[in-house]
């Protein structure tokens, strides 16, 4: 056996009894990786929903005739309908726009006697809107705000018994709608909601009395404010 092949023979005998040492030890500790990112659920697509919420209401307003007199706004009630909206993701953002249509079941009636005995009637009962809304999406959860045009139906119905007079009008007023919400998608197509919703009409009009003549409301303003329950059916199998 020449001087090579025993170098060889001692090399390969060394390298298997190292392979054997290190089997015989005890195993090192796990690899450790960095947690993944959470990843947003897919909230891009065209949904449609419904609503159900409660709603109060507050402002003033002047009534002139023959004399005036001013009245306040507070009433509360029923707010319910439907939403319908398209929304694009990217990453966590998730930004798209909403239209909703609800009715709401917001009347009072005051009587003031300061300068003659009369009535005014204030009914807010239909609201649209159409709003931008920008969010921020965290897996199943969506946080968002959302603000445009607002608009309402606002009816009103005053009478001057010492006068005789009466008029009325039934008018859609353009305002302006704030709103901010929660999501969470409870199944992949579904989601249920949380929204606070501010609402800002004016309804200045000029009237025609049961006289003939004209009666003015003026220096008006009414703000509604919205706790809203809200469910979504998203459509983004294709997006």
């Amino acid at each position: 056996m020449n001087r090579i092949t025993r170098a060889l023979i001692t090399a390969a005998a060394c390298f298997f009894a190292q392979q054997a040492s290190a089997a015989d030890l005890p195993a090192g500790p796990p690899l450790l990786r960095a947690p993944s990112a959470v990843v947003a659920a897919n909230w891009q697509g065209f949904y449609v929903g419904g609503h159900a919420a409660y709603a109060w209401a507050d402002g003033s307003y002047s009534v002139n005739d023959a004399s005036s007199s001013r009245f306040d706004i507070d009433t509360d009630g029923f707010v319910g309908g439907g939403q319908a909206g398209v929304q694009a993701q990217w990453g966590h953002w998730v930004a798209g726009v909403e239209g909703t249509y609800s009715w709401a079941d917001l009347t009072q009636s005051r009587t003031t006697t300061l300068i003659a005995t009369r009535t005014s009637n204030f009914d807010l009962r239909y609201i649209g809107t159409i709003t931008g809304k920008l969010g921020w999406a965290a897996d199943r959860w969506l946080i968002y705000g959302k603000g445009g045009v607002a608009y309402g139906r606002v009816h009103t119905l005053n009478e001057n018994t010492t006068a005789a007079l009466s008029y009325e009008g039934r008018n859609w007023e353009t305002g302006y709608t704030l709103g901010i919400g929660l999501e969470y998608m409870v199944l992949p197509n579904w989601s249920l909601g949380l929204e606070f919703d501010y609402y800002s009409f004016t309804f200045n009009r000029t009237l025609v009395t049961s006289a003939g003549g004209n009666a003015a409301i003026s220096d008006s303003n009414a703000d509604l404010y919205a706790i809203m329950l809200r469910a979504n059916y998203l459509f983004n199998r294709y997006w």
